[in-house]
């Protein structure tokens, strides 16, 4: 009798691992036809400039201290001191 309480236990495992696969394959077959075919215009990027002048920027154009970004308390720089301003 436990071993057939274990083989009932085995079927819902199987069963859900046939549709995920069912489901899978069927999504796989329909995605292509839903997604939208290539971009038909060009996208031109531009770069503005909106502070132009900044204390981080030294007279000679170079970065007076580091720049980058804060997260969870940790400093991660990415332009370093004395580097050139883009």
């Amino acid at each position: 009798m436990a071993a057939t309480k274990e083989a009932l236990l085995k079927v819902p495992v199987w069963a859900a691992a046939v549709a995920i696969g069912i489901f899978g394959a069927l999504a796989a077959w329909l995605a292509p036809r839903a997604l939208p075919g290539p971009a038909t215009r060009l996208v031109h990027v531009t770069l503005r400039v909106v502070e132009r002048q900044t204390p981080i920027i030294g007279p000679d154009g170079r970065l007076v201290e580091d720049l980058g970004f804060e997260v969870g308390g940790s400093f991660r720089p990415v332009l370093t001191r004395g580097t050139q301003a883009p």
